[in-house]
């Protein structure tokens, strides 16, 4: 089975969503015209694991229909030689071999990668092949301090704009994996690009095939409980060897460290953004669209998409320690309205209540 191969490398397989990136992969082709998928969520919920697997599948499980080009961690990529490397190897071949040159001007290099993709495409229509980039933790493009103030991906320089430039829309689609992340402004959405919200959950099932530790234990759902099913969450409660209130102690400090540095980076606008979708997580209530704790909420979707739910349950008690006064001042603010509505259904209570009689 492909799960046990995986699990003897330490990734987990978990099918549905491998098969929902996999008709994400799908549609993209389907769609035409430059297209790729973002796949976004928190730190530490197993988007890198799902990659794997989506790349076994499109190589190994999709009648060869695919070939494949992954660079599992872009901190690592550093110039154009890394990329036509693993472009070549994917297609079973070297640099040398093609007799191509790579020159030192980055406008010629540009120009001639784009010469390069168009022959592969050439190529992908004769062989009645898709190829797939995959670019794993592109936001570490971003954590370089000469690169940390970009916004978007086509502003960086090459060989990072190449993520755009290689797109083909029906035979060739990138993919790129960010984690959601407060400290460095990156934009969360490219032009040509479709969103997949990687879940953020594990099941108790997932996390005992996940991880041994929990599997031979018989607290497994007081495990699920206190993590929220997050895997980095469930690694780090087994790094203090199961003991809860050890584990809760670190993290509270954690989460309470990322608060802090929040509310002494961000603008007056931006924190008064996170502050209000902080409150409302608490309260079950709005908060604010643009910005939000990235790194420990969750967004709605559809019509509630300006409602949070916190990452793991940690995450409420911190906010509420963190942002007390502000908890307080909301509902000093909205008092007065409170009771109000209080008095009214004390009233309609009533009323039914004597009319029945």
């Amino acid at each position: 089975m492909r799960f046990d191969d995986c699990k003897s490398r330490g990734i987990l397989y978990r099918p549905k969503i491998v098969k929902d990136m996999t008709k994400a992969v799908e549609y993209a082709f389907e769609k035409g015209g430059p297209a790729g998928i973002m796949i976004k969520g928190p730190h530490g919920i197993g988007k890198s694991h799902s990659l794997v697997n989506l790349v076994r599948k499109l190589q190994y499980g999709s009648s060869c229909k695919y070939l494949v080009t992954f660079i599992p961690d872009c901190q690592e990529w550093n110039d154009v030689n890394e990329l036509y490397t693993a472009i070549c190897r994917s297609f079973g071949t070297s640099l040398p071999a093609l007799k191509w040159k790579i020159c030192s001007n980055d406008i010629e290099n540009s120009r001639d990668l784009q010469t390069f993709v168009n022959a592969i495409d050439l190529i992908l229509q004769d062989m009645n092949k898709k190829w797939v980039l995959v670019f794993d933790q592109i936001n570490r493009l971003f954590a370089r301090p000469e690169l940390n103030k970009s916004v978007d991906l086509g502003t960086l320089p090459f060989p990072f704009r190449v993520i755009n430039s290689t797109m083909k829309g029906d035979r060739i689609v990138s993919i790129i994996s960010a984690s959601a992340n407060n400290e460095i402004a990156y934009r969360e959405s490219h032009r040509g690009f479709v969103e997949y919200d990687h879940p953020c959950q594990m099941n108790l099932a997932e996390i005992e095939l996940a991880f041994n530790e929990v599997a031979i234990r018989n607290d497994g759902k007081e495990i699920l409980k206190v993590t929220g099913g997050v895997p980095l969450q469930v690694r780090n409660l087994i790094s203090f060897n199961f003991s809860i209130a050890n584990y809760e102690k670190g993290e509270l400090c954690s989460i309470l460290f990322s608060l802090g540095k929040l509310h002494d980076t961000k603008t007056e606008l931006e924190y008064k953004g996170i502050t209000a979708s902080a409150v409302g997580c608490i309260l079950s209530n709005t908060g604010h669209a643009m910005y939000y704790d990235r790194k420990y909420l969750i967004p709605g979707k559809g019509e509630k998409f300006t409602h949070y739910e916190p990452l793991y349950p940690l995450v409420l008690v911190a906010y509420q320690t963190f942002f007390w006064e502000d908890i307080l001042a909301y509902v000093e603010t909205h008092e007065r309205l409170l009771l109000s509505v209080c008095v009214n259904l004390s009233t309609t209570n009533d009323s039914h209540s004597w009319s029945d009689f």
